[in-house]
Parts: structure tokens; sequence; C-alpha cells
């Protein structure tokens, strides 16, 4: 017999009761979650400030390695000025959803910048379990 048939066969206001339950738990838990994602975030600013403080790029622990990393990406600040100059260019390998990282970079190097758009660099983490 599976679990769904035994649950079939308990009167249904018992599921009820147990469907509130399980609902109780799982927000419980879900609470929990959220928690451990401050935690996380504030771990990982913590962590962030430190290496940045220190001149580091990276550090490693016994189970895992943090890593800085910066990367520099567009950010759209007038479409108008870049829509005309990927039509006056044919620059069009520039569209998707979001300006092309890559292309804008390329671009950027060459001409030394792309109407419309500004250089935005930020910094993001990696965390890796250690090879020791």
């Amino acid at each position: 017999m599976t679990d769904m048939q035994k649950v079939d066969e308990e009167p249904l206001g018992t599921r009820i009761d147990q469907l509130f339950k399980l609902r109780e738990e799982r927000l419980a838990k879900a609470k929990e979650v959220e928690e451990l994602k401050k935690i996380e975030t504030n771990t990982v600013k913590a962590i962030m400030t430190t290496l940045e403080d220190s001149g580091m790029s990276k550090a490693t622990g016994k189970l895992a390695t943090f890593a800085l990393k910066e990367m520099t990406v567009p950010k759209v600040v007038d479409f108008d000025k870049l829509s005309r100059y990927i039509i006056d260019t044919g620059y069009v390998h520039l569209l998707g959803r979001n300006v092309s990282a890559p292309a804008f970079r390329e671009l950027v190097e060459l001409e030394g910048e792309v109407p419309g758009v500004e250089p935005y660099t930020f910094s993001k983490h990696s965390l890796t379990r250690s090879s020791k």
C-alpha cells in the first residue's frame, strides 16, 4: 500500500488536519531557511570586506575556497543612443535581452566606448569544496 492510498483511507477531517500540520512544518522550515540565508549573506559580506581590506582576492579554509572576481558588464543608460549606434554600425551582436558583455568589452577595448552604455564593475564570489 502506497502512502497516497493510506492517506485516501483516512477520514477527510484527519487529512485536513495533517495537511495543516504539514503546512505549518513547511512554513517553520521556510523561516529557518530565510534566517540561514540572512546569516549566509552577512557572512559573505564580512568575508568580502576582510579580503578587500587585506588586499587579498582569495582565501582557503579546510573545506572550501572563497574567491572574489571582478567583472565588467554593460549598463545601458540611454537606450536611444545605443539603438542609433547599433543601427549605424550594424553591431546587432550587442542585442539580446541585455547587452552582450563580451561584445561590449571588445568594442570598448577597440573604440573606447559604446554610446548609451557605460561599464559597470561588480564583485562576485565563488565558494567551492577544497580538494585537500
